[in-house]
């Protein structure tokens, strides 16, 4: 691996680690409309919330392996 491929694969993990923050810290500013709109705990939406990003976290290098196998399609 080259010098700017290590460079490129550098930002864009820090890029995501940036856009996951930022996602996390939207979120938990949405909390108290979350709870009261939907009429549950704080807790439990927290519990959601870990359980999202979770399988978000567990999801992502899977389905990018599954898309590496099958490249990527038109969708017209």
């Amino acid at each position: 691996m080259t010098l700017a491929q290590q460079r490129l694969l550098i930002f864009c993990i820090a890029s995501g680690v940036l856009a996951s923050v930022m996602s996390t810290s939207m979120l938990s500013i949405a909390f108290p409309d979350l709870v009261q709109f939907f009429s549950i705990s704080y807790e439990t939406l927290q519990y959601r919330n870990i359980l999202f990003f979770t399988f978000f976290a567990v999801g992502l290098p899977f389905f990018g392996k599954i898309t590496d196998r099958l490249g990527a399609r038109s969708s017209i």
